[in-house]
């Protein structure tokens, strides 16, 4: 089948390749054909270099020989999917026993090229590859979409929860207003007294909307801020939501901390955690429903760490938790996302660590930055 040149470029332009290859001639020669389509492509010349540069830099696609010295295709692949199970990996060799093909296949390779390469086919693969990759970024983007949608949803309800007090303040002040006129009460002094409960209340709702507008990203732009704020923030946003299913917050601030940083990111992560906990409460437990939230130092990194009694993750989940498209919630409640763009934002976006593990009882979610 004749290749679309112009279409593999147009998905290419934007992706890079780690292109692995012992022999110069075909390494040179194969690695300036990749740079014809691809943004980026980096070159190594045996399987221990590969895994150095891919365990400090992310690919789009992994292409390896397999027989290298020092560290062979075999090797590397299986420390790749190690480390990245969803990592688009070609094999390249002339070696096409049954031996080395089983063993890639449970592996998990995507394709296996034989040498002497056809041109044609080695450019066919690329090209269903890359369309595999743009289809699965369009698919992530939709759902972070949606994660994002119902997260405005999450915000309206909480503004709703927040409301509702004052304006049954507000309704009250006004139906007294008859109540003092009847009885002869309504005077300057009572009027005064009207309009400053009145300002009070107005003043209290106009500072919700002060503190979810900060909660709301604008840009990614760094700020300096304290910590200690950014979870009291948290807790005012979902507080109410928290209050209504009867689950108990303990805070406790062992030592607060400064950062620079993206701010709502870490705002977003850490409300993605609590909403977890909180629906793990809701379905596993009826009443004592618990979340406990520490701050402190561990290493000269500031840590923090956010408790449920909910019943923990189930031991198949715990080690893919933040993987996309993993989920605890069945495919009617959750993306699979929430916890995968949250680990973006802790370790790619703010140089952190975000990890989770079992408890007595429950599950612990640490975030170390």
């Amino acid at each position: 089948m004749k290749v679309n040149l112009m279409i593999l470029k147009e998905l290419a332009q934007s992706l890079s390749i780690l292109y692995v290859e012992d022999e110069e001639d075909m390494r040179l020669q194969y690695s300036m054909l990749y740079r014809k389509f691809f943004k980026q492509v980096d070159v190594a010349c045996d399987g221990r270099e590969a895994l150095d540069m891919y365990k400090n830099k992310t690919y789009d696609i992994v292409i390896t020989d397999i027989r290298m010295p020092l560290f062979d295709g075999i090797s590397l692949s299986r420390e790749i999917k190690a480390i990245n199970r969803r990592q688009p990996l070609l094999v390249t060799s002339a070696y096409s026993d049954a031996e080395y093909l089983l063993e890639l296949i449970n592996i998990g390779i995507d394709k296996f090229i034989a040498k002497p390469i056809n041109n044609e086919q080695l450019l066919n693969v690329l090209l269903d590859v890359c369309t595999a990759i743009k289809y699965e970024e369009e698919y992530m983007r939709c759902n972070v979409l949606k994660i994002r949608l119902s997260a405005i949803n999450e915000l309206f309800k909480n503004i709703s929860h927040h409301w509702r007090n004052p304006l049954n303040e507000i309704g009250l002040l006004i139906q007294n207003i008859e109540f003092a006129y009847a009885d002869g009460e309504l005077d300057k002094k009572y009027i005064d007294e009207f309009i400053d409960q009145s300002m009070s209340v107005v003043q209290k709702m106009s500072s919700t909307i002060d503190l979810f507008l900060a909660s709301v990203p604008k840009s990614d732009t760094e700020l300096t801020f304290e910590i200690s704020e950014v979870i009291g923030n948290v807790l005012s946003l979902l507080g109410e939501t928290l209050k209504n299913y009867s689950i108990y917050v303990k805070l406790e601030i062992r030592e607060n901390h400064i950062l620079t940083g993206c701010r709502t990111k870490l705002i977003e992560a850490i409300s993605q955690m609590i909403n977890n906990a909180r629906d793990a409460l809701i379905q596993n437990r009826q009443t004592d429903r618990r979340i406990n939230i520490c701050v402190f130092s561990a290493g000269n990194r500031p840590v923090i760490t956010i408790q449920d009694n909910g019943g923990g993750i189930s031991e198949t989940l715990i080690d893919k938790i933040f993987e996309p498209y993993s989920t605890t919630k069945g495919p009617q409640s959750g993306t699979g996302l929430g916890l995968y763009i949250s680990r973006q934002f802790i370790e790619v976006d703010m140089g952190g660590k975000l990890t989770a593990r079992n408890i007595c009882g429950g599950a612990e979610f640490m975030i170390e930055l």
